[in-house]
């Protein structure tokens, strides 16, 4: 069961973000040790079972301090801290304060993404942060992109390189 019923969507319907729920195990245990998203989260296991998703989501679910979300786009995951006001992954319409985005320093197609179309800023360099085997770890970037940040400057020239024309959230077309 998940330990929440919150869904948000994108105003153009792109992007939907649904708790974690069973019928979706077998999808996210294929993902987490598919070999594209492994290239950049090697610490995932090579191997993952729908069993093990199931034991993962139901953990997740009793912890009061995640509110989990699978992310779907167009078609077809992050953490929420309420008590800090900030999430692993971009939840701007939900007012938080703070998004944290992570990622492998080899992750270069994501980090390209974030510093030169979204103008994020780097905020952390964690040395052999992700273990990705026993004895063998990578390092990790970590992202930061605070409400004023978004407001002032982000939110603005992302939509500029969309084209798009809002008077709210990204995505609204004129």
């Amino acid at each position: 069961m998940p330990s929440h019923n919150i869904t948000l969507e994108s105003p153009t319907g792109r992007l939907r973000m649904v708790p974690p729920n069973p019928a979706d195990d077998e999808v996210m245990a294929s993902i987490r040790c598919h070999t594209v998203t492994r290239r950049y989260l090697q610490f995932l296991p090579t191997v993952i079972t729908a069993e093990d998703v199931r034991i993962r989501r139901e953990a997740r679910a009793e912890n009061p301090q995640i509110t989990d979300f699978y992310l779907y786009v167009k078609e077809r995951i992050f953490n929420v801290y309420e008590e800090n006001e900030s999430c692993d992954a971009g939840l701007i319409d939900r007012k938080l304060h703070r998004v944290t985005l992570d990622t492998s320093v080899d992750n270069t197609p994501m980090r390209g993404w974030l510093e030169k179309v979204a103008g994020i800023r780097l905020e952390a360099n964690r040395t052999e942060c992700w273990k990705i085997r026993p004895g063998e770890y990578c390092d990790v970037v970590g992202y930061a992109l605070l409400d004023w940040e978004w407001r002032d400057r982000v939110k603005a020239a992302l939509e500029r390189r969309m084209n798009i024309n809002t008077g709210e959230g990204i995505g609204r077309n004129a």
